[in-house]
């Protein structure tokens, strides 16, 4: 977001700088004989090498090859009327219809079709061209789409364009994708040359209209469970600390609020790794110069059933985790094994592939200094989590005479007050009540 009285001065800034010469890429030459058949259609090629089909007596222009330039193999894998049909793991898959309502897909199976399934025709050049921007394909319905999705996914290509809208397949891998060099060639491009799609491209085009048009932008990120939204936040993040950055190192502490973030409101799921179980609304605050000088974050929606019950395979929120492993485990008593305390032992999943809880712990330790955050406020921080996670381990049993609930571990109950700072007693008369 802007000041209101911004006048942004990007002439000089956003020009972009002469590329380093390269050297050129080999011509495409194309063949010397090209198909030609008697109906007047001939095979030619574009500048790129791809093939094309024109027809010299009815000027006809078409990528899909006629029946009369196929040979017998090709006519009989890929002649007839093809059309997208339903598959339980695929979605949707092509098939070549033998007869009327019965198909047989390109992985040999029988599928019967019913009038309730969609007659969505197939160009067999559809399957062939992937493109980046779905806005390109030749017919816009969902069997050709998840077919490109598909596809890319398949060459680790998980972004795609749909206009100004990005789309993003989760890998669940790293990939070489996010190089300072990579923000560079996304900040400095300019003129007609067209990127793949990417949250840089995204987080680029926001900051440009943002300069260049004075106007406050924004940036939807939206998925289920394990799509991807914590990963796509972090890079269009990380974009704008790199092209944007203060003198004052403001937009590492922007970056810095997210492992604090992630340690109280992400847990594992049965679907993801670090899936946050909470909303957010952050706001990016820019000066006259496109600098960064400040940022607020607004959180929502926790899962706060999360912290008392988590289902089979699922873990608790990262920080008690980190708080039984971390380096003040000794500080605040935490000695007992994991399946001791009650708010985590239910689902039996007590680590995650990939994730150092006691390492995670360092990192949000690094973060609150970074961020401003005194040892007397991260000791109450941790305090509260602890006495939040301990508890689940009060035990009650019921005292027919007094016709009450009795706490029978009472020591715990007093070590949690002492936690939260109020006094023994009347706590444990709250927790009876």
């Amino acid at each position: 977001a802007l000041p209101d009285e911004a006048v942004p001065d990007v002439q000089q800034e956003m020009r972009p700088k002469a590329a380093p010469a390269r050297a050129p890429a080999p011509a495409f030459i194309p063949p010397t004989v090209f198909k030609v058949a008697e109906d007047g259609w001939s095979e030619r090629y574009t500048m790129d090498g791809a093939p094309y089909y024109y027809n010299e007596k009815t000027e006809a222009v078409s990528w899909n090859c006629p029946d009369s330039l196929k040979d017998t193999d090709e006519l009989q894998h890929e002649g007839g009327n093809w059309r997208w049909c339903p598959d339980p793991e695929d979605a949707w898959v092509p098939g070549r219809e033998v007869e009327p309502g019965v198909c047989i897909t390109e992985k040999g199976e029988r599928v019967e079709l019913t009038a309730k399934d969609p007659n969505w025709p197939i160009m067999m050049s559809s399957l062939r061209h992937l493109e980046q921007d779905l806005v390109m394909i030749d017919d816009m319905n969902e069997g050709l789409i998840i077919h490109n999705l598909r596809g890319r996914f398949a060459e680790d290509k998980i972004y795609t364009a749909v206009g100004t809208i990005l789309i993003s397949v989760n890998p669940f891998k790293r990939l070489p994708l996010y190089m300072p060099s990579i923000m560079e060639m996304y900040y400095r491009s300019g003129g007609n040359k067209r990127l793949p799609p990417h949250p840089f491209g995204i987080a680029d085009h926001a900051y440009k209209s943002m300069r260049h048009e004075g106007k406050h932008q924004s940036i939807l990120i939206s998925g289920e469970s394990g799509a991807g939204k914590t990963e796509a936040t972090k890079q269009c993040l990380a974009f704008f600390a790199e092209v944007a950055g203060s003198e004052t190192g403001v937009e590492q502490k922007i970056i810095e609020a997210n492992p604090i973030l992630e340690a109280f409101g992400n847990a594992k799921t049965g679907r993801n790794n670090n899936s946050s179980r909470f909303g957010k609304f952050m706001e990016i605050h820019f000066d006259h110069h496109g600098k960064i000088m400040g940022a607020r974050t607004e959180n929502y929606l926790l899962e706060k059933s999360r912290v008392t019950f988590q289902m089979e395979g699922e873990r608790n929120y990262h920080i008690f985790y980190m708080l039984c492993t971390g380096s003040r485990a000794q500080e605040f008593g935490l000695t007992a094994s994991m399946d001791h305390h009650r708010f985590l032992n239910q689902s039996g999943c007590f680590e995650v592939a990939g994730m150092d809880d006691r390492q995670e712990f360092q990192e949000v330790l690094e973060a609150m200094d970074c961020l401003g955050f005194t040892p007397e406020e991260q000791a109450f921080i941790f305090r509260t989590a602890v006495a939040v996670l301990l508890l689940g381990d009060v035990q009650y049993t019921f005292n027919d005479k007094q016709d009450a609930a009795v706490i029978t571990n009472p020591d715990l109950v007093q070590r949690i007050a002492g936690f939260l700072s109020v006094d023994p007693a009347e706590f444990a008369e709250s927790l009876k009540s």
